[in-house]
């Protein structure tokens, strides 16, 4: 959708619009939009896109995985494991939620 484009636009590097983001209910929604939509590619892409920026701060990364987020990310890999862009952006959302960002 238009609004994940544009939340991916303004998230890269930008602290505050992620914890605002976190705050308003934006990581349920990216979530639940991988889970409505499962067969657009890109789609999927560009919300693994999204939560690879929020996964960069602990409280965005506690309410990606109570969201679903990891088990949602999972089934976009497997539901496209040739497409390099939901590989590469679902793969860099787990890594990001693997990283203990308080150190």
């Amino acid at each position: 959708t238009a609004a994940v484009t544009v939340l991916n636009k303004n998230l890269t590097g930008c602290c505050e619009l992620q914890q605002l983001a976190c705050k308003q209910g934006g990581i349920a929604e990216v979530v639940e939009v991988l889970r409505r939509y499962p067969l657009d590619a890109g789609l999927q892409a560009d919300c693994c896109h999204a939560l690879k920026n929020l996964a960069r701060n602990a409280d965005n990364q506690v309410a990606i995985m109570k969201a679903g987020g990891i088990a949602t990310v999972i089934m976009a890999l497997q539901l496209h494991p040739m497409r390099v862009r939901v590989q590469s952006q679902g793969f860099s959302v787990l890594a990001n939620l693997a990283r203990d960002v308080e150190n």
